[in-house]
């Protein structure tokens, strides 16, 4: 019969009109039972009995039609967060029973069993007589062969099972389940039942039309309380209550609490280890009472080691031997699931943000050869035996982008109400009502004098009516001074002591929290690019230059004078060091160019020169001319060309000058973006290099340029070099004001004060309203204690700075504003609003960050408590200094005011990669890239994660990580970077071009031609294989591991294929 029809039979004055049907369908599959049989079902939630069938004939042991339908009404209106709650967290209890037709014998020995096992907990024995003893025994044997007589029905239970709900909530229409039926004693060894041979129970439960309508989409979160270990022997498992809060909003709207409460009971004491244990699942928390299979849910236990968190101070080995360990622990393994709204996940999301952390209360029963007796190993100090304790879980976790699940370890400290203040807040613990804070140590003070009738009165008013009251004053006096006296010493304060066993083990407990939706949602991932190719930017062919004949001519005789030049310097330099005959002259000579990298440049150089000279001067054959007219061109054009080299060497007379590799397509920004990536990961000397390249490039007229090199110089504490490179910018422009303030700057910090002072005035002078200037010379008068111009200097900067901001002009000056480069650290926490801030920004791209701290320490004056661009930038100043723990330190409080900021976590990550903190810096890496909301500029973190991977070995994941850089920022090293991950994972074809386009962006880096020589061995290209390891060697190669990679493979090959590679 269908469903539909089904629930039509039910009664309308019955009918629910909000809620679910349950329909049981069929039992099959009775094994080991005597047919036939008469069964019935009851149906349970939360100790609440729905529906209880009829009886019901089994004659089939494989399939018997049920078909019994009952529901679960909700009376409210509407769905509320106390009936989602309730189904979210309980499940469906179903419970078969069957009677059976006893015979006589089996009366009889079940009636004696049971008065002998009454006997035995009685502990009776032989009964005395009594007068009428005689008439009772004969009456209850005659009542006994009455009872044999008949047949007598007993009524057993076949089994139970349990349905979870959940699918309902989360949208499904429909559960439709075959439930296996467990039965409800724990049978062991040859009464175990296989699972084949359990009866099945087919159950159908649905929702009623709207009943989840309107329902808020919300989040559920699983809390697991695993075991307890290491424990004593004070812990008995019948008083042991484990507590903790509930991110459930249950209460009314006026009342302010926001967290529910849990209560965990029925802990058993177990030995066997988890991977001995038989059931490795989760038991749902309000069948903690029952033993046995039928309480199981269908989530599995987490037994992998390395995703627990180890909060405790034990190695990770001692961690698992303990877990692996059949050291007797108090087991649960209780799953309470909650349903939380949007107000419920905020709370809990606000909590964790504030305290980092969630208590859990164990409470043993208040006797006192329960309570347990604690130490504090620090101070000595020995507490007050104990019955409560509280663990406070690491779930900071849940706080990083897509994660949904932490299991933590955490170990018992005594409840002490002042540390949980200290640890929970104002609020105290929620789980149970704290007693107000009382100081333990009450300060003694004289009482006051008071006339003799007052105190007269008031012994009379304090005279004993007890049993002590026959004792002498003097006695009473003795009492009073010894309280007193104690109340004036102090009693040694109670303090929060961690937990220990009897063997100096820690007490911890292991819990799972898991969300189903994260509480910081991650940032959706892009569609990763399959071909490199489409990430290389399309440059378009050079049109030739070359026009007619002429010149074409004047091209070739151009480049031919060119290379007269370069042979003749190579030749002076090679008999520079070399003494030899004229027969080894020349092949010595031909080596050298090979060695030097000359022969390649040399060719490439020629190549598109001559290309040009055949098709402009000499022309090209017809398409379909046959094989002797193109031999015959072939001839007549290498006359031409050699007759015509021969005449222009004949006219040239040999200058030293060298032909330098053209980066042709890397623009000044580029070089300098390069630079600062360069000085970002410690090579000095190869941002030293592309700023003197940028510097070239506009043929040293552009002042900026020289700036920035100045700024390079002043962060590497080379300050001559770095006067002479801003003394070539205020050259060219003498009105420079960002190279004039870091004139003054450098004059401070060379303690040259006159000159600064000079500076100051100068760039004040020219730029009125250039406030950061102000603000720098008003520091600098306070570091000299001139007063008078110290006030001057700060009423100028505070008011040019309100003038700014008035101002609908974006400028007061109309110079060209320096543009900086940040890739480490950046701006945007409204700092214009700040002047203090804003100049400290300044300092900091100027390269002076211990002035920028001078700034900031008068912000804080100003503020009076730390804000987060206060510290971030405070941060920012003690990173450029290599303070990094300090930097840490004043990160790890802004986060406490904003966790979600990635400016924060970013620059977190860059400390840790400075301490060369791996694991420390791909954490808070990780945070930036799976946040939504990430910067415009993550180069730096792409670099860092793509070199941590390829470190890793997780060459996958390093593609995937450079991929993105070389889309938005390309640069050199995130090109080699992609190129190496292809290389590793055998795509030589897309290595190969990404190794091309690093090589494109700067050809002197010796790790791209040793991957290319690589890979060209690996295509069996010999000869480009050579040329690329010769210019690899050129670079400086050579003591590398990649080197020693590259000599390897060409030893396998010459092993296989010979000498070819030579």
């Amino acid at each position: 019969m269908p469903i539909n029809q089904e629930i039509s039979l039910i009664e309308s004055n019955d009918a629910p009109t909000k809620g679910f049907y349950i329909v049981v369908r069929s039992l099959d599959n009775i094994v080991g039972i005597g047919l036939p049989i008469s069964i019935s079902i009851k149906i349970e939630f939360m100790n609440d009995l729905l529906g209880q069938s009829n009886e019901v004939n089994i004659e089939n042991a494989e399939s018997n039609k049920i078909d019994f339908v009952t529901y679960y009404n909700i009376k409210e209106d509407n769905v509320t967060l106390k009936h989602l709650d309730e189904i979210t967290a309980h499940p469906l209890i179903f419970t078969v029973m069957y009677k059976i037709r006893e015979t006589e014998k089996t009366v009889k020995s079940e009636s004696m069993s049971k008065q002998v096992s009454t006997a035995k907990q009685k502990g009776a024995t032989k009964p005395e007589s009594t007068i009428d003893g005689s008439k009772s025994t004969k009456r209850q044997s005659k009542k006994s062969k009455e009872r044999s007589i008949k047949d007598v029905a007993v009524t057993k239970t076949l089994g139970l099972a349990n349905l979870d709900l959940l699918p309902l909530i989360l949208g499904e229409p429909m559960i439709t389940e075959v439930l296996i039926l467990k039965d409800s004693e724990n049978k062991t060894g040859s009464r175990m039942i296989a699972w084949k041979n359990l009866p099945l129970l087919t159950v159908e439960v649905s929702s009623i039309e709207k009943t989840l309508d309107g329902v808020d989409p919300g989040n559920i979160a699983f809390i697991t309380l695993e075991s307890l270990y290491n424990i004593s022997s004070n812990f008995v498992t019948p008083g042991l209550e484990v507590l903790t809060a509930l991110p459930l909003s249950l209460c009314k709207d006026d009342s302010q609490e926001k967290l529910g409460i849990v209560q965990f009971k029925h802990g058993s004491k177990e030995s066997l280890s988890l991977l001995e244990s038989e059931e490795n699942m989760k038991c749902w928390f309000s069948l903690g009472h029952i033993q046995n299979r039928s309480a199981l849910t269908k989530y599995r236990l987490n037994n992998d080691y390395l995703e627990l968190k180890n909060t405790l101070d034990l190695k990770f080995c001692d961690l698992k031997d303990i877990l692996d360990s059949t050291k007797e622990r108090i087991q649960w393994n209780q799953l309470r699931r909650c349903w939380m709204d949007k107000q419920a996940q905020e709370e809990f999301y606000n909590k964790l943000v504030k305290y980092r952390c969630w208590p859990v209360e164990f409470k043993l029963e208040s006797k006192e050869n329960t309570k347990v007796k604690t130490k504090n190993r620090e101070s000595g100090i020995r507490n007050k035996p104990s019955n409560r304790f509280v663990a406070f879980l690491d779930l900071s976790n849940l706080l990083y982008p897509g994660v949904c699940r932490t299991r933590v370890t955490s170990q018992l400290f005594t409840y002490v109400v002042e540390d949980v203040i200290q640890k929970w807040g104002e609020e105290l613990f929620p789980i149970q009502p704290s007693p107000p804070v009382t100081p333990v140590l009450k300060k003694f003070e004289k009482p006051p004098t008071k006339s003799k009738s007052a105190v007269k009165s008031k012994a009379d008013n304090l005279k004993p009516k007890n049993k002590e009251s026959g004792k002498s004053k003097v006695e009473l006096n003795t009492k009073q001074k010894k309280s007193v006296l104690e109340e004036e010493v102090g009693l040694q304060p109670e303090v929060s002591v961690p937990l220990f066993d009897e063997e100096g083990k820690p007490v911890f407990v292991i819990i799972e929290v898991e969300v189903m939706h994260s509480l910081v949602k991650k940032k959706t991932k892009q569609e990763v690019l399959t071909s490199v190719l489409s990430l290389i930017p399309e440059r378009p062919e050079p049109e030739p230059q070359i026009v007619n004949a002429e010149a074409a001519q004047l091209s070739y005789e151009e480049c031919i004078e060119g290379l007269i030049k370069v042979l003749n310097e190579q030749y002076e330099n090679f008999h520079s060091f070399n003494d030899l005959d004229d027969d080894e002259d020349n092949k010595r000579f031909l080596m050298h160019l090979h060695n030097s990298g000359t022969y390649v440049k040399m060719s490439e150089t020629l190549l598109p020169v001559i290309k040009n000279y055949m098709y402009n001067k000499l022309g090209f054959p017809p398409k379909d001319a046959d094989t002797s007219v193109l031999q015959a061109y072939a001839s007549e054009a290498y006359i031409k060309l050699v007759s015509e080299m021969n005449r222009i060497v004949n006219l040239v007379i040999a200058e030293k000058e060298i032909i330098e590799t053209k980066m042709s397509s890397c623009t000044a920004p580029n070089l300098y973006y390069f630079a600062i990536e360069a000085i970002e990961q410690g090579n000095v000397e190869k941002a030293n290099e592309y700023l003197l390249k940028r510097i070239e490039h506009a043929k040293g007229l552009d002042p900026h340029h020289w700036l920035d090199y100045a700024i390079f110089h002043a962060v590497q504490y080379d300050f001559e070099r770095a006067e002479e490179s801003v003394y070539e910018a205020l050259t060219l422009n003498t009105r420079f004001k960002e190279g004039l303030l870091f004139y003054a700057l450098l004059a401070w910090i060379k303690e040259d004060f006159e000159t600064a002072e000079l500076f100051f005035h100068s760039v004040t002078e020219f730029y009125p309203r250039y406030y950061q200037a102000w603000l720098c010379f008003y520091i600098f008068y306070n570091k000299i204690e001139n007063k008078v111009g110290s006030s001057i200097a700060h009423l100028n900067g505070i008011k040019s700075s309100q003038d700014l901001q008035n101002s609908t002009e974006t400028k007061f000056d109309s110079t060209k504003d320096h543009k900086f480069y940040l890739l480490s650290w950046c701006t945007g926490f409204e700092e214009d609003q700040r002047p203090f801030i804003s100049t400290a920004i300044l300092l900091l791209k100027l390269g002076f960050p211990e002035f920028a701290e001078m700034c900031l320490a008068k912000e804080l004056v100003l503020q009076a408590k730390p804000t987060i661009p206060f510290l971030y930038y405070l941060a920012v100043s003690h990173y450029k200094q290599g303070r990094y723990t300090d930097s840490l330190c004043h990160l790890e409080k802004a986060t406490h005011l904003d966790w979600l900021d990635i400016r924060l976590w970013s620059l977190q990550g860059h400390n840790m990669y400075k301490l060369k903190n791996e694991s420390g810096m791909q954490e808070k890496y990780q945070f930036v890239l799976d946040s939504e909301e990430t910067p415009k500029d993550l180069h730096l973190i792409y670099l860092r994660m793509g070199q941590y991977q390829l470190d890793q070995e997780d060459f996958k994941a390093a593609k995937e990580i450079f991929l993105n850089p070389c889309e938005h920022s390309p640069s050199p090293l995130v090109w080699l970077g992609l190129g190496m991950a292809l290389y590793m994972l055998e795509d030589y074809d897309e290595a190969e071009a990404a190794l091309e386009e690093a090589n494109t962006l700067d050809p002197s880096l010796s790790a791209v031609w040793g991957l290319l020589a690589l890979i060209n061995l690996k295509q069996c290209r010999f000869k480009l294989a050579l040329k690329c390891e010769l210019e690899a060697v050129r670079l400086g190669l050579e003591n590398t591991p990649l080197y020693q990679q590259l000599l390897t493979e060409k030893a396998n090959l010459e092993s296989c294929c010979g000498d070819q590679y030579s």
